[in-house]
């Protein structure tokens, strides 16, 4: 009998495979870690995986540091964590790379999963979802691709056509591509409408920040439900991202979404060129990879009072953690002379993500809005992204379409959009209680507690 366990060692598991014979006695066991550490280097992070000899993976290290250089960070991250596990289900198993058929992948699969065919006898930490595994698995044929290691089983494929709803009619997609090893999500096609902020949340929410003075909380609340922005994209705004601009003849108020270089992991903007080398400012790449979202003068007008007040507050209280928080100048022409990130805490550093939720989920109590502290997918602050669109597909009197919506909230895909057009739980409840009055005017009959003596 072969057991596989999972045991914590300082900050990363180490795994165990124990060969136990029919007496129950352990007649073999071997011990691996792969060993993950990031260093730092000009700016740099780069990821190191180590074998068993602590000898670094020379292709993990390649594909890492060099084909994903310029992808985002926590892309970098996970793509980093995922093949530790692989190298260690690798080291643990005896198969090589490119030695993997049906079997081993699904001995593979079993290993990521943190399941077994007999949960008795697998006893892992950590037990993931099957999307995690698919993500794993996509990044297992990115790394394979790249760096020209043959795998067939882990390649196998089916072509799938889908069809989405648009406005009534049947649009369909193209054919993509199904991978057979692929975990089946058993997903039924009943995407509901993520938690959002609604109209009369937003004002509670709002007029609490009015009341405490907290400026930089209305500034904040209004970019994520009047605009759509994510919270990375908030606090990656500078003063140079901050002007007028003419559009189609016309001088309008602009907030430009942007990466660069000094951005931290939570000020990334999704979807757009993260940049390794301040050369690449000056790029045509570069500078088409930005949003433009159009703003009133009025959220103008209040952003430049915020800049001026609360960072002239910094500089005179905290002039080193203010001076901490200075951006990359990415402007061609008209380049400032210098650039801060907007959004600061209360001790002039720039605001984080972690320091923000805080005061949100305080917001959210005194405002009696539910908080999920143990649902990830809940989080506070895309609640009111989540606001912005169901605003503009339901409670907006002037409803927009869905391609209209997405292209307000910069999907790529159409079928993120979609899922706004869903009835909430709150709209099927009262569109089946409607339905079911309806019924018992009808058929008095099935109604609860009829008798035949009610008239």
């Amino acid at each position: 009998m072969i057991i596989y366990s999972e045991e914590k060692n300082a900050q990363q598991s180490v795994f165990i495979k124990r060969i136990v014979n029919e007496d129950g006695v352990v007649v073999n066991e071997r011990c691996v870690s792969i060993p993950l550490y990031q260093m730092e280097n000009d700016g740099f992070l780069y990821f190191v995986l180590y074998d068993d000899y602590m000898k670094p993976i020379s292709k993990a290290y390649e594909y890492l540091n060099y084909e994903l250089r310029e992808s985002p960070l926590t892309s970098r991250s996970k793509a980093a964590f995922a093949l530790r596990l692989l190298y260690c289900f690798l080291s643990l198993s005896g198969y090589k790379e490119d030695r993997l058929d049906d079997k081993s992948i699904k001995e593979l699969l079993f290993f990521l999963r943190g399941i077994n065919s007999n949960p008795a006898e697998y006893s892992m930490r950590t037990q993931r979802s099957a999307n995690t595994v698919n993500g794993y698995l996509s990044v297992y044929r990115s790394y394979f691709g790249s760096q020209h290691i043959k795998c067939d089983a882990l390649f196998k494929s089916h072509a799938v056509s889908t069809e989405h709803i648009v406005e009534g009619s049947y649009s369909s997609s193209v054919e993509r591509k199904r991978y057979d090893n692929n975990v089946r999500t058993n997903k039924v096609n009943q995407d509901s409408v993520p938690k959002y902020i609604g109209p009369d949340e937003f004002k509670r929410l709002y007029k609490l920040a009015i009341d405490n003075k907290d400026k930089t909380a209305k500034l904040l609340m209004h970019l994520m439900y009047g605009y759509g922005l994510r919270l990375g994209e908030c606090l990656g705004i500078t003063m140079e991202d901050i002007q007028e601009t003419h559009d189609n003849g016309t001088l309008v108020p602009v907030i430009y979404l942007r990466n660069r270089m000094t951005d931290k992991r939570f000020q990334f903007c999704k979807g757009l060129m993260h940049v390794v080398d301040e050369r690449q400012y000056s790029s045509h790449d570069y500078q088409t990879s930005k949003w433009k979202i159009i703003i009133t003068y009025g959220l103008y007008e209040e952003l430049l009072e915020y800049i001026e007040e609360t960072h002239a507050n910094a500089i005179d209280k905290y002039p080193d953690n203010y001076s901490a928080g200075m951006a990359d100048i990415v402007s061609v022409r008209n380049k400032p002379d210098s650039n801060h990130y907007v959004f600061l805490n209360r001790y002039g550093k720039v605001l984080s993500d972690q320091t923000w939720n805080n005061s949100l989920r305080k917001y959210f109590a005194d405002a009696d809005i539910q908080v999920d502290y143990d649902i990830r997918d809940n989080n506070l602050s895309h609640r009111f992204r989540h606001g912005f669109a169901m605003f503009h597909a339901k409670f907006s009197e002037h409803p927009v379409d869905a391609l209209a919506l997405a292209k307000m909230m910069r999907h790529k895909s159409l079928s993120s959009t979609m899922v706004y057009y869903n009835p909430t739980p709150e709209d099927e409840l009262q569109i089946k209680t409607d339905f079911q009055e309806e019924l018992y005017s009808m058929i008095p009959e099935l109604k609860e507690g009829y008798t035949d003596g009610d008239n």
